[in-house]
Formats: structure tokens, C-alpha cells, sequence
């Protein structure tokens, strides 16, 4: 999770940036982009726990 922010953050400060001198735009895009796939990853995780707690309480009927 700390990756899928981090990558996109860092790479829109450390090479983005620089390259089309605008200082904290790409950054900013960057921690968005990071913000929604770290979002994404969380909502799948927590879907795959509900679903493995479904199954649980089916078999203990």
C-alpha cells in the first residue's frame, strides 16, 4: 500500500517535474494517482476478507 502511493508521488517529484520544470504539479498528480490505487487495493482486500468470512458462516450452518 505504501508503495502504490510512493511511486507515483516520487516519480512525478523526482523526474517529471524536473523534466517540464512545473514544480509541485506532477507531484500532486502523482499522490492523486497513488491515493486511487491504494484506495483500489484496500476496497479488493477488504472484498476478498467479506467474501472468506461468507464462506466461514456458510459452513458453520
Amino acid at each position: 500500500m505504501v508503495a502504490s502511493l510512493l511511486v507515483p508521488t516520487l516519480l512525478g517529484y523526482f523526474w517529471l517535474d524536473p523534466k517540464f520544470d512545473k514544480a509541485p504539479l506532477f507531484t500532486f498528480i502523482g499522490l492523486g494517482i497513488g491515493t486511487v490505487i491504494g484506495f483500489y487495493g484496500l476496497f479488493r482486500m477488504l472484498r476478498r476478507y467479506k467474501a472468506e468470512q461468507n464462506e466461514l458462516n456458510k459452513d458453520k450452518r
